[in-house]
């Protein structure tokens, strides 16, 4: 028995547990965007701005593309390499590396640096697969190159709560690989306040410095790389007493509802729920009160980071873009406002579960994690499965289109000597936006 609980909380499985998330979480994202891996359609801003922009422009300063404005570099580095590729390659590059991020980021809280605060790795792997399982997205948020900045919203979360390493080079090389994902998304200086306050609670002298530059690159990302409007917007909202009463009420809702209530039931049962808002309202009180408690029992361990951090970013990220964004807009139901806080909200459901595990009498606690795995990632998996429709190319036509496409500009290139030059082409497709290419005349 004790062996059995040393497995679990040491990670003495290793290797066969990492092979096992890996396939566990590769097999959902597979399902979801099979369509897309297997026929790209260039949705949307993918093919007419993405692509189209990088194909007609090859110098490097394309990587700082403005768009919406703020500069998303992760999609501007893929669309970068789609067109280094052989054309008829690009709509796969644009469709696999952004389903690689996600999948990076629902795996990245089983790294061993997260011991320090859950050394279950049994735990953090239910988390990770709960992550990916959770029925609170659509293809766009994981095999497009466009909204893949929601991933790398994730990711740059992660990272702000991510020990640092203990070696100062993999900690320097850590800081450069975390700066890819807070370019990509103009929220991401929602995690500056937790690098300050780790900071601030560091005792090395190098472990502060290593925050600070972390405090610098938000602050630089806000000046540089995000447009001042909405940022005027969110000062303006919290100057007024009266709109911050209203930034709170509005806020909380969302976060009860879209974000805490959707998250653990499901789409189906938020349209219940919207007629019952007291039950959303005590559930998600009593859902943060427990996150609260916990924080307060655990204060004097690493694990408090997570019982603030977490709650933090769920709270702070739905204020900041109700401030900043109409209701009209966030009520509509767009899933990338309320994404990243589904996917915090189930891995911190998944610490609170595995807190009241850990109370159980120990013949009955090498059962619990195996149960734990069961009782949240199936519920999940047949939701998932219910809501595949989230998923579906709407215009399969498309991906035919988008192939045909690539072919007749791969005929293109080759009657300019293989170089993408001095032609003008369009291309069709079924609802969806026209990607018009005009790169520049032959030299």
């Amino acid at each position: 028995m004790a062996t059995s609980r040393m497995a679990l909380r040491a990670g003495a499985y290793g290797w066969p547990l990492r092979a096992a998330l890996v396939l566990l979480l590769a097999v959902p994202l597979v399902l979801r965007c099979h369509q897309f891996l297997v026929s790209p359609s260039l949705r949307v801003e993918d093919g007419a701005k993405i692509f189209a922009f990088f194909y007609d422009r090859r110098a490097w300063w394309t990587l700082w593309r403005f768009k919406m404005g703020y500069v998303p570099f992760g999609p501007n580095l893929i669309g970068f390499l789609s067109v280094r590729v052989p054309v008829r390659v690009s709509p796969y590059v644009l469709t696999i590396l952004p389903l690689l991020q996600a999948f990076f980021g629902f795996g990245l809280f089983f790294a061993k640096a997260f011991r320090v605060y859950v050394r279950s790795d049994a735990l953090r792997f239910t988390a990770c697969l709960a992550m990916a399982l959770a029925p609170v997205g659509q293809f766009h948020l994981l095999c497009h190159t466009d909204f893949s900045i929601w991933s790398a919203l994730l990711i740059a979360f992660l990272l702000a709560l991510l020990p640092m390493p203990r070696r100062r080079l993999n900690a320097i090389l850590v800081f450069l690989f975390g700066q890819l994902f807070v370019w990509s998304n103009p929220l991401s200086f929602v995690a500056a306040p937790v690098h300050a306050a780790r900071g601030l609670c560091a005792r090395r002298g190098f472990a502060r410095v290593y925050q600070a530059l972390w405090v610098g690159a938000h602050a630089a990302h806000v000046a540089y790389g995000v447009e001042h409007g909405a940022a005027a917007r969110l000062w303006a909202q919290l100057a007024e007493a009266k709109a911050l009463l209203a930034l709170v009420e509005r806020t909380w809702w969302h976060v009860a509802f879209r974000g805490c209530f959707r998250a653990l039931w499901g789409a189906d049962a938020t349209l219940w729920a919207l007629g019952h808002r007291p039950v959303v309202h005590v559930f998600a009180a009593l859902f943060f009160f427990v996150a609260l408690a916990l924080a307060i029992l655990r204060r004097r361990t690493a694990k408090c980071l997570l019982y603030l951090g977490l709650p933090y970013f769920i709270a702070a990220l739905t204020a900041v873009i109700v401030a900043t964004k109409s209701e009209a807009a966030i009520a509509g139901g767009p899933q990338r406002y309320h994404y990243v806080q589904c996917l915090l909200v189930v891995v911190l459901f998944v610490l609170m579960l595995a807190e009241a595990g850990s109370k159980l009498r120990p013949w009955l606690r090498s059962a619990f994690w195996p149960l734990l795995s069961v009782a949240i990632c199936v519920p999940f998996a047949v939701m998932a499965l219910q809501d595949q429709q989230q998923y579906r190319e709407p215009y399969p036509e498309n991906g035919r289109r988008v192939r045909a496409c690539m072919e007749r500009i791969a005929q293109l290139e080759q009657v300019h000597g293989g170089r993408p030059c001095g032609f003008h082409y369009q291309c069709h497709k079924v609802n969806d936006w026209t990607i018009s290419l005009r790169p520049p005349a032959c030299e």
